[in-house]
């Protein structure tokens, strides 16, 4: 299975990711997603998940707005999760953050083993924040 990158554009896909956040019960505002907004194109499935990164004019930049499409399997959102979150990570990375800082709802445990398994520590269960130094 091939991963692209796409840089998220507020016409062509605000109506997609709404209908995933939806599916979750939630609804995000239009303006709250960032130009720093990509989508993980799947060859096989179309776009399978979304994430965000906010920067900072420090070394900690935040990696928000993560969702996946609830319609496709469990083992193509963890690859399209995955793909996302270590794609962010690399761009961060390249502009020279230091510290990535990720707040992992109470309820979404496969979202915070997920980014244990990565390397992150996470928070107290009330912060629920992951964060990951860079190397």
């Amino acid at each position: 299975m091939s991963l692209k990158l796409i840089k998220y554009d507020r016409a062509e896909h605000y109506d997609l990711i709404a209908k995933w956040y939806a599916a979750k019960g939630d609804t995000p505002v239009t303006d709250w997603l960032p130009d720093t907004t990509y989508l993980c194109m799947d060859e096989k499935h179309g776009f399978s998940g979304v994430g965000s990164l906010l920067l900072t004019n420090s070394a900690v930049c935040f990696l928000e707005h993560i969702a996946t499409n609830q319609e496709l399997s469990e083992t193509t959102q963890s690859k399209a999760l995955r793909f996302i979150v270590l794609s962010l990570e690399q761009i961060a990375k390249n502009a020279g953050y230091k510290v990535i800082l990720g707040l992992v709802p109470e309820d979404h445990f496969s979202l915070a083993e997920f980014y244990k398994r990565q390397g992150a520590l996470l928070g107290s269960k009330l912060m629920r924040v992951a964060f990951k130094y860079f190397q």
